[in-house]
């Protein structure tokens, strides 16, 4: 869980915001602080970019999901975080469902 914790914190995913500025939820609520976990993908320009690269394959339903895969399978290859988090999850899910 510390590792998780300090990926959050250094991929920037948690923002926290001024004393007399809270964030507005899409909830309609607020609060002092805002998780965005997509950027445990590595960095939010590494997220951005593969969100750009689902809108642009998106015109394309049949190579649509091999493109998305191959971005993930290199992003889970080259970038240590996203692969740490991953096998955390799946480390996970294998205790909590044995086969």
């Amino acid at each position: 869980m510390n590792s998780l914790i300090h990926w959050l914190f250094e991929t920037e995913a948690v923002k926290v915001c001024p004393g007399d500025s809270p964030f507005w939820y899409t909830s309609g609520t607020i609060g002092p602080y805002y998780i965005n976990t997509h950027f445990l993908y590595g960095s939010e320009s590494a997220a951005n970019n593969l969100l750009s690269l689902i809108d642009e394959a998106l015109g394309d339903h049949i190579s649509c999901p091999g493109k998305i895969s191959r971005a993930v399978d290199l992003q889970y290859r080259e970038n240590t975080i996203f692969q740490s988090v991953i096998n955390l999850f799946c480390d996970y899910i294998k205790k909590k469902h044995p086969p």
